[in-house]
Protein backbone atom coordinates (compact mmCIF):
# COMPACT_ATOMS: atom_id res chain seq x y z
CA UNK A 1 0.00 0.00 0.00
CA UNK A 2 1.28 3.46 -0.88
CA UNK A 3 2.30 5.47 2.18
CA UNK A 4 1.74 9.22 2.30
CA UNK A 5 4.10 11.66 3.96
CA UNK A 6 2.44 13.38 6.96
CA UNK A 7 1.45 17.00 6.32
CA UNK A 8 3.69 18.18 9.16
CA UNK A 9 6.72 16.49 7.55
CA UNK A 10 5.97 18.03 4.16
CA UNK A 11 5.69 21.48 5.73
CA UNK A 12 8.99 20.97 7.55
CA UNK A 13 10.71 20.01 4.27
CA UNK A 14 9.34 23.15 2.62
CA UNK A 15 10.56 25.20 5.55
CA UNK A 16 14.09 23.77 5.23
CA UNK A 17 14.10 24.48 1.49
CA UNK A 18 13.03 28.05 2.20
CA UNK A 19 15.82 28.50 4.75
CA UNK A 20 18.38 27.04 2.31
CA UNK A 21 17.21 29.41 -0.43
CA UNK A 22 17.58 32.36 1.92
CA UNK A 23 21.06 31.22 2.99
CA UNK A 24 22.20 31.06 -0.62
CA UNK A 25 22.59 34.66 -1.86
CA UNK A 26 22.21 35.65 -5.47
CA UNK A 27 25.37 36.54 -7.43
CA UNK A 28 24.33 40.21 -7.21
CA UNK A 29 24.01 40.01 -3.41
CA UNK A 30 27.32 38.20 -3.19
CA UNK A 31 29.07 40.89 -5.24
CA UNK A 32 27.49 43.63 -3.13
CA UNK A 33 28.80 42.01 0.04
CA UNK A 34 32.32 41.72 -1.38
CA UNK A 35 32.25 45.33 -2.58
CA UNK A 36 30.91 46.70 0.70
CA UNK A 37 34.34 46.79 2.27
CA UNK A 38 32.75 45.61 5.51
CA UNK A 39 34.83 42.78 6.97
CA UNK A 40 31.81 40.91 8.32
CA UNK A 41 29.89 41.05 5.05
CA UNK A 42 33.01 40.07 3.11
CA UNK A 43 33.55 37.08 5.38
CA UNK A 44 29.90 36.07 4.98
CA UNK A 45 30.36 36.25 1.21
CA UNK A 46 33.44 34.01 1.39
CA UNK A 47 31.54 31.53 3.54
CA UNK A 48 28.71 31.53 1.01
CA UNK A 49 31.09 30.71 -1.87
CA UNK A 50 32.45 27.88 0.26
CA UNK A 51 29.15 26.47 1.50
CA UNK A 52 27.49 26.73 -1.92
CA UNK A 53 30.65 26.18 -3.95
CA UNK A 54 29.11 23.93 -6.57
CA UNK A 55 26.31 26.44 -7.21
CA UNK A 56 28.50 29.53 -7.47
CA UNK A 57 31.06 27.79 -9.67
CA UNK A 58 28.40 27.71 -12.38
CA UNK A 59 28.18 31.53 -12.23
CA UNK A 60 31.89 32.15 -11.65
CA UNK A 61 32.31 34.23 -14.79
CA UNK A 62 29.65 36.68 -13.54
CA UNK A 63 31.20 37.14 -10.11
CA UNK A 64 34.92 37.09 -10.96
CA UNK A 65 35.20 40.59 -12.54
CA UNK A 66 34.00 42.28 -9.36
CA UNK A 67 36.46 40.31 -7.24
CA UNK A 68 39.29 41.22 -9.62
CA UNK A 69 38.43 44.91 -9.27
CA UNK A 70 38.74 44.62 -5.52
CA UNK A 71 42.11 42.89 -5.84
CA UNK A 72 43.40 45.44 -8.35
CA UNK A 73 42.41 48.34 -6.11
CA UNK A 74 44.27 46.88 -3.14
CA UNK A 75 41.55 48.24 -0.88
CA UNK A 76 38.79 46.72 1.17
CA UNK A 77 38.40 42.98 1.32
CA UNK A 78 41.30 41.87 -0.86
CA UNK A 79 41.96 38.68 1.09
CA UNK A 80 38.26 37.79 1.00
CA UNK A 81 38.14 38.46 -2.75
CA UNK A 82 41.08 36.10 -3.25
CA UNK A 83 39.37 33.41 -1.19
CA UNK A 84 36.23 33.94 -3.22
CA UNK A 85 38.10 33.52 -6.51
CA UNK A 86 39.70 30.36 -5.17
CA UNK A 87 36.30 28.92 -4.20
CA UNK A 88 34.86 29.79 -7.62
CA UNK A 89 37.45 27.54 -9.25
CA UNK A 90 38.70 27.43 -12.88
CA UNK A 91 35.34 28.78 -14.04
CA UNK A 92 36.77 32.26 -13.43
CA UNK A 93 39.16 31.94 -16.41
CA UNK A 94 36.87 33.33 -19.15
CA UNK A 95 36.29 36.47 -17.07
CA UNK A 96 39.79 36.64 -15.60
CA UNK A 97 42.26 36.24 -18.49
CA UNK A 98 45.84 35.34 -17.65
CA UNK A 99 47.33 38.52 -19.15
CA UNK A 100 45.36 40.59 -16.66
CA UNK A 101 45.11 38.33 -13.64
CA UNK A 102 48.47 36.55 -13.37
CA UNK A 103 50.41 39.84 -12.84
CA UNK A 104 48.05 40.73 -9.99
CA UNK A 105 48.55 37.33 -8.37
CA UNK A 106 52.32 37.67 -8.81
CA UNK A 107 52.18 41.08 -7.11
CA UNK A 108 50.33 39.61 -4.14
CA UNK A 109 52.78 36.72 -3.84
CA UNK A 110 55.74 39.08 -4.05
CA UNK A 111 54.29 41.29 -1.32
CA UNK A 112 53.77 38.29 0.94
CA UNK A 113 57.31 37.00 0.41
CA UNK A 114 58.89 40.42 0.94
CA UNK A 115 56.88 41.43 4.01
CA UNK A 116 56.62 38.06 5.75
CA UNK A 117 53.49 39.31 7.56
CA UNK A 118 50.98 36.59 8.35
CA UNK A 119 48.12 38.42 6.63
CA UNK A 120 50.14 39.00 3.47
CA UNK A 121 51.41 35.42 3.48
CA UNK A 122 47.83 34.20 3.75
CA UNK A 123 46.86 36.27 0.69
CA UNK A 124 49.96 35.01 -1.13
CA UNK A 125 48.93 31.41 -0.42
CA UNK A 126 45.52 32.04 -1.97
CA UNK A 127 47.19 33.70 -4.98
CA UNK A 128 49.45 30.65 -5.37
CA UNK A 129 46.50 28.28 -5.44
CA UNK A 130 44.64 30.43 -7.99
CA UNK A 131 47.73 30.48 -10.21
CA UNK A 132 47.30 26.73 -10.57
CA UNK A 133 44.11 27.36 -12.55
CA UNK A 134 46.16 29.05 -15.29
CA UNK A 135 48.57 26.16 -15.87
CA UNK A 136 51.17 27.06 -18.54
CA UNK A 137 49.88 30.65 -18.67
CA UNK A 138 51.18 31.15 -15.13
CA UNK A 139 54.85 30.72 -16.15
CA UNK A 140 55.60 34.34 -15.18
CA UNK A 141 55.05 33.34 -11.55
CA UNK A 142 57.70 30.60 -11.52
CA UNK A 143 60.51 32.71 -9.95
CA UNK A 144 58.22 33.65 -7.07
CA UNK A 145 56.96 30.09 -6.64
CA UNK A 146 60.61 29.02 -6.51
CA UNK A 147 61.24 31.52 -3.71
CA UNK A 148 58.05 30.44 -1.96
CA UNK A 149 59.24 26.84 -1.77
CA UNK A 150 62.34 28.04 0.06
CA UNK A 151 60.33 29.86 2.77
CA UNK A 152 60.22 27.84 6.02
CA UNK A 153 57.33 29.99 7.26
CA UNK A 154 54.98 28.53 4.64
CA UNK A 155 56.22 24.94 4.60
CA UNK A 156 52.60 23.76 4.93
CA UNK A 157 52.02 25.24 1.45
CA UNK A 158 55.13 23.82 -0.22
CA UNK A 159 53.23 20.88 -1.69
CA UNK A 160 50.72 23.24 -3.30
CA UNK A 161 53.61 25.26 -4.76
CA UNK A 162 55.12 22.12 -6.28
CA UNK A 163 51.71 21.16 -7.67
CA UNK A 164 51.49 24.61 -9.29
CA UNK A 165 54.86 24.04 -10.96
CA UNK A 166 53.64 20.67 -12.23
CA UNK A 167 50.65 22.18 -14.04
CA UNK A 168 52.78 24.99 -15.47
CA UNK A 169 54.90 22.32 -17.17
CA UNK A 170 57.99 23.23 -19.18
CA UNK A 171 57.69 26.86 -18.13
CA UNK A 172 58.60 25.70 -14.62
CA UNK A 173 62.06 24.46 -15.71
CA UNK A 174 63.89 27.34 -13.92
CA UNK A 175 62.58 26.00 -10.59
CA UNK A 176 63.85 22.46 -11.16
CA UNK A 177 67.22 23.05 -9.39
CA UNK A 178 65.31 23.96 -6.22
CA UNK A 179 63.14 20.86 -6.52
CA UNK A 180 66.20 18.66 -6.98
CA UNK A 181 67.94 20.26 -4.02
CA UNK A 182 64.98 19.44 -1.76
CA UNK A 183 64.66 15.94 -3.19
CA UNK A 184 68.36 15.29 -2.56
CA UNK A 185 68.27 16.23 1.11
CA UNK A 186 68.79 13.35 3.56
CA UNK A 187 65.47 11.88 4.64
CA UNK A 188 66.48 11.98 8.32
CA UNK A 189 66.24 9.33 10.99
CA UNK A 190 62.61 10.09 11.89
CA UNK A 191 59.79 9.52 9.45
CA UNK A 192 58.23 12.88 8.65
CA UNK A 193 54.99 12.44 6.66
CA UNK A 194 54.99 16.06 5.46
CA UNK A 195 58.52 15.71 4.05
CA UNK A 196 57.65 12.41 2.39
CA UNK A 197 54.53 13.90 0.79
CA UNK A 198 56.59 16.81 -0.49
CA UNK A 199 59.17 14.44 -1.98
CA UNK A 200 56.37 12.51 -3.70
CA UNK A 201 54.97 15.74 -5.17
CA UNK A 202 58.41 16.78 -6.41
CA UNK A 203 58.98 13.45 -8.14
CA UNK A 204 55.53 13.70 -9.73
CA UNK A 205 56.14 17.31 -10.84
CA UNK A 206 59.46 16.46 -12.49
CA UNK A 207 57.61 14.18 -14.88
CA UNK A 208 55.58 17.18 -16.07
CA UNK A 209 58.65 19.22 -17.04
CA UNK A 210 60.24 17.43 -20.04
CA UNK A 211 62.41 20.48 -20.82
CA UNK A 212 64.42 19.70 -17.68
CA UNK A 213 64.83 15.96 -18.31
CA UNK A 214 68.62 16.25 -18.53
CA UNK A 215 68.65 17.64 -14.98
CA UNK A 216 65.89 15.56 -13.44
CA UNK A 217 66.64 12.20 -15.10
CA UNK A 218 69.46 11.15 -12.72
CA UNK A 219 67.44 12.19 -9.66
CA UNK A 220 64.40 10.25 -10.83
CA UNK A 221 66.57 7.19 -11.47
CA UNK A 222 67.91 7.48 -7.92
CA UNK A 223 64.34 7.55 -6.61
CA UNK A 224 63.43 4.61 -8.86
CA UNK A 225 66.36 2.60 -7.48
CA UNK A 226 65.73 3.52 -3.85
CA UNK A 227 64.24 1.52 -1.02
CA UNK A 228 61.00 3.54 -0.75
CA UNK A 229 58.50 1.62 -2.93
CA UNK A 230 55.94 4.44 -3.14
CA UNK A 231 58.58 6.95 -4.24
CA UNK A 232 59.98 4.43 -6.72
CA UNK A 233 56.53 3.89 -8.22
CA UNK A 234 56.02 7.64 -8.60
CA UNK A 235 59.48 7.94 -10.19
CA UNK A 236 58.52 5.25 -12.72
CA UNK A 237 55.42 7.26 -13.62
CA UNK A 238 57.45 10.44 -14.09
CA UNK A 239 60.18 8.83 -16.16
CA UNK A 240 57.47 7.30 -18.33
CA UNK A 241 55.89 10.72 -18.87
CA UNK A 242 59.25 12.18 -19.90
CA UNK A 243 59.34 9.63 -22.71
CA UNK A 244 62.34 9.24 -25.00
CA UNK A 245 64.26 11.98 -23.14
CA UNK A 246 64.47 9.69 -20.10
CA UNK A 247 65.70 6.59 -21.97
CA UNK A 248 69.43 7.28 -21.49
CA UNK A 249 68.88 7.10 -17.73
CA UNK A 250 66.55 4.09 -17.79
CA UNK A 251 68.30 1.73 -20.23
CA UNK A 252 71.29 0.99 -17.94
CA UNK A 253 68.89 -0.11 -15.20
CA UNK A 254 67.45 -2.83 -17.45
CA UNK A 255 70.90 -4.45 -17.30
CA UNK A 256 70.92 -4.27 -13.49
CA UNK A 257 71.62 -7.43 -11.54
CA UNK A 258 69.05 -6.25 -9.00
CA UNK A 259 65.76 -7.84 -10.07
CA UNK A 260 63.61 -5.19 -8.39
CA UNK A 261 65.42 -2.37 -10.17
CA UNK A 262 65.29 -4.26 -13.47
CA UNK A 263 61.52 -4.77 -13.09
CA UNK A 264 60.97 -1.07 -12.26
CA UNK A 265 63.01 -0.02 -15.29
CA UNK A 266 60.97 -2.22 -17.62
CA UNK A 267 57.82 -0.79 -16.03
CA UNK A 268 59.00 2.64 -17.21
CA UNK A 269 59.28 1.24 -20.73
CA UNK A 270 55.66 0.06 -20.42
CA UNK A 271 54.60 3.62 -19.67
CA UNK A 272 56.61 5.01 -22.59
CA UNK A 273 55.04 2.65 -25.11
CA UNK A 274 56.14 3.14 -28.75
CA UNK A 275 58.54 5.92 -27.71
CA UNK A 276 60.82 3.31 -26.10
CA UNK A 277 61.85 1.34 -29.20
CA UNK A 278 65.52 1.79 -28.26
CA UNK A 279 64.85 -0.52 -25.30
CA UNK A 280 63.70 -3.41 -27.52
CA UNK A 281 67.11 -5.17 -27.82
CA UNK A 282 67.40 -5.13 -24.02
CA UNK A 283 63.92 -6.26 -23.03
CA UNK A 284 63.12 -8.92 -25.65
CA UNK A 285 65.78 -11.35 -24.30
CA UNK A 286 64.01 -11.05 -20.91
CA UNK A 287 60.73 -12.35 -22.30
CA UNK A 288 61.23 -15.61 -20.39
CA UNK A 289 63.12 -14.18 -17.40
CA UNK A 290 63.27 -16.30 -14.26
CA UNK A 291 61.77 -13.45 -12.26
CA UNK A 292 58.02 -13.50 -12.91
CA UNK A 293 57.62 -9.75 -12.28
CA UNK A 294 60.27 -8.91 -14.87
CA UNK A 295 58.73 -11.38 -17.29
CA UNK A 296 55.28 -9.86 -16.86
CA UNK A 297 56.53 -6.29 -17.34
CA UNK A 298 58.39 -7.29 -20.53
CA UNK A 299 55.20 -8.72 -22.00
CA UNK A 300 53.33 -5.57 -20.98
CA UNK A 301 56.02 -3.41 -22.58
CA UNK A 302 55.88 -5.32 -25.87
CA UNK A 303 52.10 -5.03 -25.87
CA UNK A 304 52.32 -1.27 -25.20
CA UNK A 305 54.85 -0.80 -28.01
CA UNK A 306 52.82 -2.78 -30.49
CA UNK A 307 54.13 -4.57 -33.60
CA UNK A 308 56.73 -2.01 -34.60
CA UNK A 309 59.42 -3.22 -37.06
CA UNK A 310 61.96 -3.23 -34.22
CA UNK A 311 59.76 -5.44 -32.04
CA UNK A 312 58.88 -7.90 -34.81
CA UNK A 313 62.54 -8.21 -35.87
CA UNK A 314 63.76 -8.80 -32.32
CA UNK A 315 61.07 -11.38 -31.55
CA UNK A 316 61.69 -13.20 -34.84
CA UNK A 317 65.37 -13.46 -33.90
CA UNK A 318 64.35 -15.05 -30.58
CA UNK A 319 62.28 -17.68 -32.40
CA UNK A 320 65.38 -19.26 -33.91
CA UNK A 321 67.32 -19.21 -30.61
CA UNK A 322 67.61 -23.00 -30.28
CA UNK A 323 69.42 -23.04 -26.93
CA UNK A 324 66.62 -21.02 -25.27
CA UNK A 325 63.46 -22.87 -26.17
CA UNK A 326 61.34 -21.29 -23.43
CA UNK A 327 62.29 -17.77 -24.57
CA UNK A 328 61.65 -18.78 -28.19
CA UNK A 329 58.20 -20.12 -27.25
CA UNK A 330 57.28 -16.90 -25.45
CA UNK A 331 58.47 -14.86 -28.44
CA UNK A 332 56.29 -17.00 -30.72
CA UNK A 333 53.23 -16.43 -28.52
CA UNK A 334 53.89 -12.70 -28.54
CA UNK A 335 54.15 -12.66 -32.32
CA UNK A 336 50.88 -14.55 -32.57
CA UNK A 337 49.17 -11.97 -30.36
CA UNK A 338 49.99 -9.28 -32.94
CA UNK A 339 48.07 -11.14 -35.64
CA UNK A 340 48.64 -10.13 -39.30
CA UNK A 341 50.89 -7.25 -38.21
CA UNK A 342 53.60 -9.86 -37.47
CA UNK A 343 53.60 -11.33 -40.99
CA UNK A 344 57.29 -10.52 -41.53
CA UNK A 345 58.13 -13.14 -38.90
CA UNK A 346 56.41 -15.94 -40.83
CA UNK A 347 59.64 -17.42 -42.28
CA UNK A 348 61.09 -17.92 -38.79
CA UNK A 349 57.77 -19.21 -37.47
CA UNK A 350 57.50 -21.79 -40.27
CA UNK A 351 60.98 -23.08 -39.43
CA UNK A 352 59.93 -23.39 -35.80
CA UNK A 353 56.71 -25.17 -36.82
CA UNK A 354 58.84 -27.86 -38.48
CA UNK A 355 60.79 -28.54 -35.28
CA UNK A 356 60.78 -32.18 -34.21
CA UNK A 357 60.74 -33.01 -30.56
CA UNK A 358 60.51 -36.18 -28.53
CA UNK A 359 57.93 -38.56 -30.02
CA UNK A 360 57.70 -36.13 -32.97
CA UNK A 361 55.93 -33.55 -30.76
CA UNK A 362 57.38 -30.18 -29.83
CA UNK A 363 55.79 -27.41 -27.72
CA UNK A 364 57.80 -24.95 -29.82
CA UNK A 365 56.32 -26.32 -33.04
CA UNK A 366 52.78 -26.31 -31.64
CA UNK A 367 53.12 -22.70 -30.48
CA UNK A 368 54.48 -21.73 -33.91
CA UNK A 369 51.58 -23.40 -35.73
CA UNK A 370 49.09 -21.57 -33.53
CA UNK A 371 50.88 -18.23 -34.10
CA UNK A 372 50.97 -18.78 -37.87
CA UNK A 373 47.22 -19.42 -37.89
CA UNK A 374 46.59 -16.13 -36.06
CA UNK A 375 48.92 -14.17 -38.33
CA UNK A 376 47.52 -15.60 -41.54
CA UNK A 377 43.95 -14.81 -40.53
CA UNK A 378 42.31 -12.39 -43.03
CA UNK A 379 45.50 -11.97 -45.03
Amino acid sequence: MKRHRPASTALFVLFLASVAAQAQPTPAKLIADFESGDSTRCMNAVNATSEHQEHFQTTAAKIAPALLRIIESGKGCEDSALSGLLNLGPGILPAAPAAKTVPQLVRIMERGIESGHHEHLSSAASALLILGFYQKDAAAAVPLIDRWIRLPAVSHFHREAVQALAVIGDGAAPAVPTLLEILGRPAGAEHDPQTEWLRMEIVRALGSIPAAAARSGPALVTALSGEAPDLASKAADSLGKLGRAALPYVLPLIRSANEDIKERAVRVVVKMGPAATEAVPLIVPLIAADNWNVRYQVQEALTAMGPTPEVITALAAMVVTKDKEEAATEAIKMLGSYGPAASKALPELRKAAATKGQFNWSPLAEAAKEAIAKIETKQ
